[in-house]
């Protein structure tokens, strides 16, 4: 949605895609802040819209109902309320693909600064009211109209649901309805319809792969028939994934108010899959393996992510057990000696290794992210 809004702003010819703004957060981000990074900041609009200007995949985790929010400022900086995390951190212009909610946190703050306006309100104007979308939004509304959250343990998120300032990363609420009208609006202009949201040829390049990045908002696969446009969202309590075959006229959109919600989102698709005979999402096999017992054993120990989050790890019998801080045990098995993974098919974890072959930490991904850590015990 934030994409199509910085499309609306570039075909009134407020903003272009491949200008370059990087120095115009030099004086807004960087004052007061250690992590400055070495030479002359240089991204383009098309680089943040695409997840490609550099910045480290970081993810916001929300905030209580309770806490103070922060302004965007303090989070790109890392300043209390938002932590400690500078959105430079990490920063490397030739990393190519990393997907980072800093990029729509910039991008946020450069549309706002832009035009005067706040993005529920730009938004407003330029998307939900021309698509007569009345259950999508920014601004929440009384909490009866919102569903509540559910912890991977299952107990309601308190409040019912996490507040995101990263509103253009994290903040939209909808259903699938609603956002549906959106995404197909989309395919519409791109495929020549007038008067549409867009004009043809900026709807074209929001469903075009290009050789330096995978699509300007959407997450783009695959080719003719079997080209789809693909995403995936997560918040503290909800999970969905959007799957559209434009080819085919077909797709799905599916919404849960659980973080358990993926293995059903899964299992959904694969079921969908197997109906209509979409070229992904086919149930996929594993071999178990079975190490020998040392080989699990080395891999036991605390890993620590940072101050106050670890990865508690045990073996049992084949498999190891993956205990994080604060959230109920995973069971991970055998793909290879150094990679395991777990039923869940968005987690999976690598061991690395020092020279010696001892092991000195590892990488879990899980979605479209990932998380290191090292180990400590």
């Amino acid at each position: 949605v934030t994409a199509a809004a910085i499309l609306a702003e570039v075909a009134q010819g407020r903003l272009q895609l491949e200008e370059q703004i990087g120095s115009y957060y030099e004086d807004i981000v960087f004052a007061g802040t250690k992590f400055r990074p070495r030479g002359r900041i240089s991204f383009t609009l098309s680089q943040l819209l695409s997840h490609s200007a550099g910045f480290y995949p970081w993810v916001s985790t929300g905030y209580p109902p309770a806490v103070n929010l922060p302004d965007l400022t303090q989070i790109l900086r890392g300043e209390e309320p938002a932590g400690n995390f500078s959105s430079w951190r990490g920063f490397d212009p030739e990393a190519g693909v990393r997907y980072s909610d800093f990029n729509y946190v910039l991008l946020q703050k450069f549309l706002e600064d832009k035009t005067g306006k706040n993005l529920p309100e730009l938004v407003s104007q330029d998307i939900f009211f021309p698509l007569n979308l009345t259950r999508t939004f920014w601004n929440l509304p009384g909490t009866a109209d919102l569903a509540t959250g559910h912890s991977r343990e299952g107990p309601a998120v308190e409040g019912g649901y996490y507040r995101y300032p990263e509103e253009a990363a994290r903040g939209l609420w909808s259903n699938p309805l609603d956002y549906l009208k959106f995404v197909l609006g989309i395919v519409d202009c791109a495929r020549g319809k007038k008067d549409g949201l867009l004009p043809p040829e900026l709807a074209r390049q929001m469903l075009s792969v290009d050789p330096r990045h995978p699509g300007l908002g959407f997450r783009l696969e695959g080719e003719r028939e079997k080209f789809k446009i693909y995403m995936t969202g997560k918040t503290h309590g909800f999970r969905s994934v959007l799957v559209i075959y434009p080819a085919l006229g077909q797709g799905a959109l599916i919404m849960a108010n659980s973080e358990n919600g993926s293995l059903l989102l899964d299992e959904i698709l694969r079921g969908l899959s197997a109906i209509y005979d979409w070229p992904d999402f086919k149930p996929e096999e594993k071999p178990l393996y079975r190490l020998d017992p040392s080989i699990y054993q080395q891999y036991v120990g605390r890993y620590q992510v940072n101050g106050s989050y670890y990865l508690e790890i045990s073996f049992e019998d084949y498999y190891l057990v993956v205990h994080p801080t604060g959230q109920t045990p995973t069971k991970f098995y055998v793909e290879t000696q150094t990679i395991f993974f777990s039923v869940d098919p968005f987690l999976r974890i690598k061991f690395n290794l020092d020279e010696k072959g001892q092991v000195i930490g590892l990488i879990l991904w899980q979605e479209d992210y990932e998380i290191r850590a090292r180990k400590i015990n």
